[in-house]
């Protein structure tokens, strides 16, 4: 049993005392969200798709992933040119017109 005693910032071990715990170490993140992502004949999705490239961690699809219906061939021949190569790290939100209209798979 580590016995510890603290004030304020400064901590000071008992003679004969294990060691305290080590604090947890502080983890820098940063939220990646989008909604209305692309669509054909945009060019905005474009762009956003190349920040992605250089911005690490997961993206939160916030809904209507591609533009008009989110069929197959919206998914295809809008979001793939632009937003494809981020599939792997997109996790989609189910409130969608995409979700709805896909079968929410």
């Amino acid at each position: 049993m580590a016995a510890t005693l603290c004030a304020g910032t400064a901590a000071a071990r008992l003679p004969g005392s294990s060691p305290a715990p080590a604090a947890p170490r502080a983890v820098s993140a940063t939220p990646i969200a989008a909604g209305g992502i692309a669509g054909c004949g945009w060019t905005a999705d474009d762009s956003t798709g190349r920040l992605l490239d250089v911005v690490p961690g997961t993206v939160a699809a916030l809904g209507d992933e591609a533009y008009m219906t989110g069929s197959d061939e919206d998914f295809r021949g809008c979001y793939g040119p632009a937003w494809g190569r981020q599939l792997a790290r997109t996790r989609p939100v189910d409130a969608s017109q995409s979700a709805t209209r896909r079968g929410a798979r």
